[in-house]
């Protein structure tokens, strides 16, 4: 992706698109986004947009890292980390979703206006197959300008559990249960991968003594 100097102008190619599918129709996370590469002399001038397959829209990086110059720079964004700096240097790192300047301009076929304060990745949810796209504008017309090598999103699809026989216990599909049997109960638990359809299987005897 090559950020071009002028206002407002959008990153070729726009969007950048991510073609992704075999996930579950729900229950995947999006853990982080990686931005790669990324090159300004005015970084500050970078807006950065991911909109998933069902239309949610996060602003990754917004007018962050002042007016001095990076080179081939590695972000990884995801929620808990410490937020991006607003007018110093940003290193490689882990960085929060993070927005300087709360109403971003993404034009057509962008999403248009954005107003994202406080942007977090855990808004996506829903069906994530579909493909994710990426929105870079430069939004300063200060004839600078820099690039995006590649990009990229870690998803995580939690295991599901199921406890068998249900009799005795507080609940049937958490990896931690509490037992009380009215008798000595061998229980069955099964783990699922839904994204692979890989189960495990184990056993656990409670003995009841009278």
């Amino acid at each position: 992706l090559t950020i071009t100097a002028s206002f407002g102008t959008s990153v070729p190619p726009y969007p950048s698109g991510i073609s992704v599918s075999g996930f579950p129709t729900s229950g995947a996370i999006v853990t982080s986004v990686a931005i790669n590469g990324v090159t300004h002399t005015n970084p500050d001038d970078i807006d950065v947009l991911l909109r998933s397959p069902n239309g949610t829209n996060v602003v990754l990086m917004s007018d962050v890292g002042g007016t001095g110059n990076i080179s081939g720079n590695n972000y990884t964004i995801q929620d808990g980390a410490s937020a991006f700096s607003d007018a110093g240097t940003n290193a490689s790192g882990t960085y929060a979703p993070t927005n300087f300047e709360t109403t971003d301009n993404f034009a057509s076929p962008g999403p248009g206006s954005i107003t994202q304060p406080s942007p977090a990745i855990s808004s996506f949810s829903g069906n994530f197959n579909g493909t994710w796209n990426l929105y870079v504008v430069d939004d300063n017309a200060n004839f600078q300008g820099g690039s995006i090598s590649s990009w990229s999103i870690t998803f995580s699809v939690p295991v599901t559990y199921s406890w068998s026989p249900a009799s005795g216990l507080n609940a049937t599909n958490t990896a931690s249960v509490t037992a009380s049997p009215g008798t000595s109960t061998t229980y069955t638990v099964t783990v699922t991968n839904p994204l692979t359809g890989c189960t495990n299987s184990n056993t656990v005897a409670v003995t009841v003594k009278t």
